[in-house]
């Protein structure tokens, strides 16, 4: 019955090709002639992702199937095999019946097996009817007549992307597919009776997508092939395709998850000139051409025969069009225009283009061919020169000419130990390796660790010393040529310097130089070198967080070396060199590594450095008469046991007048030196000078003034230029007249311009080359005591000192205290007991005129803020200060402009001493204060003043509160002068210079 109803037939055969469902429903089919059920025609409902349901029954001629009585055919086995071992077809089978099918070639895919023999049971070969069928149970295009020798009868085969390049027909592609889908897809349509795919590359904007859904996303025209082998990897899948025929993408049937379309044959397309046959002829002269180019191409590129052998055991290329195709193949060049020779289906406009494809490949493989010749003949010429050596090295040992290697090694090593004062430990071991170094062979790695570390031993200056000079004048001379001022420091190191002449040596000193950056600590620490006569060498511990940068590697490391001390000592020649160790306060400490401030104590230590032992050295080496000097920015940050061992040298900040005699003396010449300025060009009055320090540098030291300075110098070279360039168009306009006309160009310095005048640097000038003055400090000083509640104060800083704004306001309230600016809890507690002394002491200080006890005490809030709120604040020197500005703002008197305080308080109103006095000091002075009231027991600190300080400021000493007010507050009368109206910026002290460091009040 189901033999005439095909509809139900269908249907039921689509049942029957679940698993489950086989082994009920195949007794009830098995009356239906010749009906098979295609082994991978069910699809899992994983994979039903957009794939179509594929149903290939055949009915023989006669409407009978062999082996219709049940019995399976001859050379069927028993296990249902798919392939018969007497025919070597393959065979389907479907409970008796058996029907062969052959492995032909309809798409242009060739196998090893394919036959054009009959169907082996002698009946005709059968029509093969297509039923392509989506998943949402709709018929697609009915019954499909399938013919296999036109392509457009397949059922609906996989859109396959590949981005990298078009694929040929005849030419294997390797891939690896990564898309879940994509991956599942391919598996599906391998194990269908149809396992083709359509290859496509992407167009470029859509080239860097995984998957496409649109047919638009692709090129029109594509390559039918054939899944040869599957391989599954741990991102995906392996695959290998083997291109067929051209193909057109007709219409897509599935876009999501992945592309399923029906595709229809691109046939190649042959030129005919009727008259006189140019068509053919073309493209046979154009193969002829491909072919002698593919011969040259082969003769420079050896790569390109394998590539050709795996195309020709897949193809012919005697036509046109498949010569075309394997020269495309054959090329590197880019998915674009590769494209364009698969999508060109004119036979001779596609020849055309892979000759011009094949011509730059000719052309690239000469390139290529020549830049390797280059580099062989290179090669072949260093070794034929190293061949050439090796035999001079030969003949000179042979007449004694020449030692070899080991023994030149061995003779430079005694006759550099022959020259030092080895220790006998230390000559010992130099012997034991001289004796290990000629046991081994030169090609060892031991060998060259030997070599390595009896080179270190022989360097090191083990015994020499320099000649070193301790007269007093001459150090003098020195100091006084390079530095100005530093009178303390200079009279510190000359009485070092006479010690050291006394004892003969400068054994066990390590001096340390504290102070502001730019104040001269590294260059005198040269100079003292210089003095000294000895050897000088400085290396930054400044973040130095590793042990082995000090003490060395151990040799047992691969590319050990020695730390830095003994570094330095090979470096400098000599046992009494003069080291500095630069920026000790940031040495790194507890690390991962160790902590190389611990290792510095042997070194540092007098007792210790005698016998100092270097991790690589491994042997005891003197530095007892080493002279260290390290340089630090403050105390607090150098370990308390390295200060212990070392005699800290404090050096604070320059005067104005000391800036104005260095800028003259140093900067202005090393600065006219380095912008090619002859000396002497800029000249520059004091008042100037004067004008440049204050108005536009604000530090202790002189780097920034020598930045400034550096400005002024580029600004005039730039102008002087400007001269000579004016004057030599207009010198060479009137040559232009006169010159004869072979006359050579004159190009020595003094064609250049006019003799080069001094440049006077004036205000205007100034201003031209640095704008407006950034500071005003004298005028904003006044500006800012214009009304009672504000005092001027003194800070100390890492950097040098600074004045310091302390502002007070009263107001009703419920008695609260308000401190604002970034203080600390010294200082907090420093206001609390200033106002605490205000309070008990308010009938003295005449505050109960104001308001009667109990409003002052209970009924006003004060407020406290310390300007510049971004740097943190802390000591307790500010004080006095508090208190001067408290009792401004209750009593309404001014606090004079000119006046600047430092001093602790106490609950009982006494002043106690403070540090940093001598940079409080000179900070005030460069702002232009020149009434400073200190402690009285500070009074021993005006010994460090410098002369000009002292004989420019006057200094108030004070031993209680009252003495503080009676000194810094005006009479109630009193009016400050009135400020400057000159130019420029009103900087707020602290604000303008180091924003991020702490400063100690």
């Amino acid at each position: 019955r189901l033999a005439h109803k095909p509809r139900r037939m269908r249907a039921l055969l689509r049942l029957a090709s679940a698993p489950q469902l086989s082994a009920r429903l195949r007794p009830l089919i098995r009356g239906v002639p010749s009906c098979d059920i295609p082994r991978n025609a069910w699809l899992s409902p994983a994979s039903r992702s957009g794939a179509h349901l594929i149903r290939t029954f055949c009915s023989s001629s006669d409407g009978k199937g062999d082996g219709g009585d049940g019995k399976k055919p001859d050379g069927q086995d028993e296990d249902d095999g798919r392939s018969s071992p007497k025919t070597g077809k393959e065979v389907d089978t479907f409970e008796g019946n058996a029907i062969e099918s052959k492995k032909s070639t309809p798409y242009g895919v060739s196998s090893s097996d394919s036959s054009n023999s009959d169907i082996s049971d002698g009946h005709e070969e059968a029509d093969a009817v297509v039923e392509a069928e989506s998943w949402d149970g709709h018929q697609e295009d009915g019954l499909v007549k399938f013919d296999p020798h036109n392509i457009s009868t397949l059922p609906p085969i996989l859109i396959f992307p590949f981005p990298t390049r078009p694929l040929f027909p005849g030419v294997y592609q390797p891939c690896e597919v990564t898309d879940a889908a994509l991956v599942e897809a391919l598996v599906t349509a391998k194990a269908s009776s149809h396992p083709y795919v359509g290859v496509f590359l992407p167009k470029p904007e859509f080239s860097d997508q995984a998957s496409l859904t649109d047919p638009t996303q692709v090129h029109s025209v594509g390559t039918l092939a054939s899944i040869a082998r599957l391989a599954p990897t741990p991102r995906g899948l392996q695959l290998l395709l083997l291109g067929g025929k051209r193909i057109k993408l007709h219409r897509a049937v599935q876009t999501i998850p992945v592309m399923m379309a029906r595709v229809e044959e691109a046939k190649d397309v042959v030129t005919e000139v009727e008259d006189a046959g140019e068509g053919p002829q073309l493209a046979k002269a154009y193969s002829m051409e491909v072919m002698q180019t593919i011969k040259e191409i082969l003769k420079l590129n050896p790569f390109f025969k394998e590539q050709m052998q795996m195309i020709l055991e897949r193809s012919e290329i005697h036509e046109a069009g498949k010569l075309a195709d394997f020269g495309a193949a054959l090329t590197t060049a880019d998915a674009q225009s590769l494209q364009e020779v698969l999508g060109t289906l004119d036979v001779t406009e596609r020849i055309e283009k892979t000759l011009l494809l094949l011509k730059k490949e000719l052309e690239l493989s000469k390139l290529q061919s020549q830049i390797s010749k280059q580099v062989d003949e290179k090669i072949s010429s260093n070794q034929r020169r190293y061949l050439l050596m090796e035999q001079l090295k030969q003949i000179k040992k042979e007449l004694g000419l020449e030692k070899d290697d080991k023994e030149a090694l061995v003779t430079k090593f005694s006759e550099r130990i022959a020259t030092l004062q080895v220790p006998a430990e230390a000559k010992k071991v130099i012997d034991e390796e001289i004796q290990k170094l000629q046991s081994l062979e030169s090609s060892s790695t031991e060998f060259n660790v030997t070599r390595n570390y009896l080179d270190w031993l022989t360097a090191l200056p083990w015994g020499i010393y320099s000649k070193e000079n301790f007269k007093l004048k001459r150090a003098q001379k020195v100091l006084a040529e390079d530095h100005y001022g530093l009178d303390d420091i200079k009279d510190r190191i000359l009485e070092f310097i006479a010690v050291s002449a006394l004892c003969g040596s400068t054994q066990g000193k390590i001096i340390c130089f504290v102070g502001p950056p730019g104040v001269g600590k590294t260059s005198i620490g040269k100079s003292i070198a210089k003095a000294l006569n000895r050897e000088f060498y400085r290396f930054s511990v400044g973040g130095l967080t590793d042990v082995a940068e000090i003490k060395g590697h151990r040799r047992t490391y691969v590319g050990a070396l020695p730390g830095l001390i003994l570094q330095a000592m090979k470096k400098c020649g000599s046992n009494n060199a003069v080291i500095m160790l630069d920026e000790i306060d940031k040495l790194g400490r507890n690390s991962l590594n160790g902590d190389p401030s611990s290792a510095l104590l042997e070194v540092l230590d007098p007792e210790q450095n005698q016998a100092f032992r270097d991790h690589f050295l491994a042997l005891p080496f003197n530095l007892s008469r080493v002279l260290f000097i390290a340089t630090a920015n403050e105390i607090e940050g150098i370990p308390r046991p390295l200060r212990d061992r070392m005699e800290l040298i404090e050096m604070h900040g320059y005067t104005v007048e000391e800036k104005i005699q260095i800028a003259r003396r140093h900067l202005l010449k090393k600065q006219q030196e380095v912008h090619g300025l002859p000396p002497g060009t800029l000249t520059v009055s004091d008042e100037i000078l004067d004008t440049l320090i204050s108005g536009y540098t604000r530090e202790a030291g002189v780097r920034e003034l020598e930045r400034q300075i550096a400005a002024l110098c580029r600004s005039a070279a730039a102008k002087l230029i400007a001269q000579r360039e004016g004057a030599d168009e207009t010198t060479d306009t009137a040559d232009d007249h006169h010159a004869p006309a072979n006359a050579p160009a004159a190009n020595s310095a003094a064609n250049l311009g006019p003799a080069m005048s001094p440049m006077p640097i004036g205000y205007d000038e100034l201003v031209e080359a640095l704008g407006p003055p950034k500071f005003d400090a004298e005028r904003d000083v006044v500006a800012r005591l214009q009304k009672p509640g504000t005092a001027l104060g003194l800070a100390w800083m890492p950097f040098g000192g600074e004045v310091l704004f302390v502002e007070a306001e009263v107001m009703r309230g419920k008695g609260q205290v308000q401190l604002t600016g970034q203080l600390g809890d010294v200082m907090q507690e420093s206001a609390k007991a200033a106002l605490s002394w205000i309070r008990a002491h308010a009938a003295e200080l005449h505050l109960s005129l104001l308001d009667d006890e109990e409003s002052l005490l209970s009924k006003r809030d004060v407020h406290i803020h310390f300007p510049a709120g971004a740097i943190s604040k802390d000591g307790p020197s500010a004080g006095v200060t508090i208190t001067t500005a408290l009792v401004s703002a209750l009593t309404g008197r001014l606090v004079r402009a000119d006046t600047a305080m430092t001093g602790e308080v106490t609950l009982r109103g006494v002043v106690l001493p403070v540090g940093g006095v001598k940079e409080k000091v000179i900070a005030a002075h460069r702002t232009g204060v020149r009434r400073i009231i200190l402690p009285e027991q500070n009074k021993k600190d005006l010994r460090e003043m410098p002369q000009t300080v002292k004989d420019e400021v006057t200094f108030i000493f004070a031993s209680n509160v009252r003495q503080v007010l009676d000194a810094a507050l005006m009479p109630e009368s009193g009016t400050q002068p009135e400020p400057s109206t000159a130019d420029g910026p009103e900087p707020t002290g602290l604000e303008d210079s180091h924003p991020h460091q702490p400063a100690t009040i």
